[in-house]
């Protein structure tokens, strides 16, 4: 502090006593803290505008704020942000093994994963379907667990509502 400036806060300090200021701690952190971010949005707000002209305080995250700069910046304005949600289903090779085998030896009328889709029974899926019999087929693979009872077995039941 310079001699200037130790004189000036000298004679502020000796006004404030004179005047019986009391100094509120609490009050005062709270005016500079919010000042303090007042002008940190200011100058984002300006940084923003100025580099990709988005209000940032827009969007409730700052990755929804790097999504709207990706779609105002690189993409074209005919296409759409649009990500996939793919839900790859698994399937045992032992049950589409079997499947095509029943398929191969003359039983062409089996509706499974790779020639259709699985049919919906109820609201289930089931392994395959035969549609000439009106069987629901399900295979239950046990080959992974740690207790080996079966590798494969196979159910057939009609029945008694066809999809």
């Amino acid at each position: 502090m310079t001699t200037k400036q130790r004189t000036a806060f000298i004679n502020w300090h000796d006004e404030m006593t004179n005047n019986n200021y009391t100094f509120n701690f609490k009050k005062e952190l709270e005016e500079y803290c919010s000042s303090d971010v007042d002008i940190l949005r200011r100058g984002c707000l300006e940084q923003f505008l100025a580099v990709c002209n988005i209000d940032p305080f827009k969007y409730i995250t700052i990755a929804s704020v790097c999504m709207a700069i990706y779609r105002q910046s690189d993409l074209s304005n005919s296409t759409i942000a649009v990500i996939k949600n793919v839900k790859k289903e698994k399937f045992s090779d032992e049950s589409i093994k079997w499947l095509k085998s029943k398929i191969l030896n003359g039983n062409k009328n089996i509706k499974y994963t790779l020639n259709g889709g699985e049919a919906v029974i109820c609201g289930a899926k089931v392994d395959g379907y035969d549609v000439s019999e009106k069987k629901c087929i399900s295979i239950m693979d046990v080959s992974g667990m740690a207790v080996r009872i079966a590798s494969t077995r196979m159910i057939q039941t009609p029945l008694i509502k066809t999809p």
